[in-house]
């Protein structure tokens, strides 16, 4: 699934004109398109499920992503989940006081990330990873183009955690410079959009008519915290 920095450019440029997060965006319809995929033809693949149950399952997230997000999921999911939970049956077995059950990747508290990557995590998680390591890169190549940046300022912006990834991963200050002035102006128009809204809110200008403020909190939640289980 990861696209080439060519096809990852075009495809960050027209995500600028949707809502949200570009990158969130970008890797939460690649996972989907990933889980369709998983759930309707390869849901017997033999090292896939073993890879599942390695893992103790998909993360909280992309469980409840099988739950809500994929038609026609239900025969599959009660497939993989039997299995894991038969393998997490069997794991009791040596648990105990000091002795858990789940792999680090998946405990409450702890990721894959801090305990390294080969420990076992969720499958969605890896392929996210994968992705998201390839649109981040893409971005960071090409924020010293004046264009593309111009492109992003009229955007919904990266949430915070991207914008983090994609400043670390940049070594051109100027492009930095521009990133960051262009995510100011973002700001920027968040802030009086949520005004408007908290103004249209006090029982004096109730009778006014919502515009493009009215969802301006929940995209403030998105730009702060990105989209669940892409983020």
């Amino acid at each position: 699934m990861k696209a080439d920095r060519h096809i990852a450019y075009y495809m960050l440029v027209e995500a600028f004109t949707s809502s949200g997060c570009p990158i969130c965006r970008i890797v939460e319809a690649s996972l989907l398109r990933y889980l369709d995929l998983l759930i309707h033809e390869n849901v017997n693949d033999v090292n896939f499920r073993a890879e599942l149950r390695e893992a103790g399952g998909f993360c909280v997230d992309h469980g409840w992503w099988l739950v809500d997000r994929v038609r026609g999921g239900a025969l599959g999911t009660s497939i993989m989940y039997r299995d894991v939970l038969h393998a997490l049956a069997e794991r009791l077995v040596g648990a105990g006081a000091g002795r858990g059950i789940l792999p680090p990747g998946r405990r409450r508290g702890g990721s894959a990330w801090r305990v390294g990557r080969a420990a076992p995590g969720c499958p969605l998680c890896v392929v996210r990873r994968r992705e998201e390591d390839a649109f981040v890169g893409t971005f960071a190549e090409h924020c010293e183009a004046r264009g593309f940046v111009e492109s992003y300022e009229s955007s919904a912006g990266l949430c915070f955690g991207h914008l983090d990834r994609v400043l670390l991963a940049m070594r051109d200050p100027e492009g930095g410079r521009l990133l960051i002035a262009a995510h100011r102006q973002i700001i920027g128009r968040m802030l009086g959009e949520l005004d408007e809204f908290q103004r249209k809110n006090d029982y004096r200008f109730s009778s006014e008519p919502m515009y493009e403020e009215a969802d301006s909190w929940q995209r403030a939640v998105e730009l702060v915290n990105g989209r669940p289980g892409v983020a």
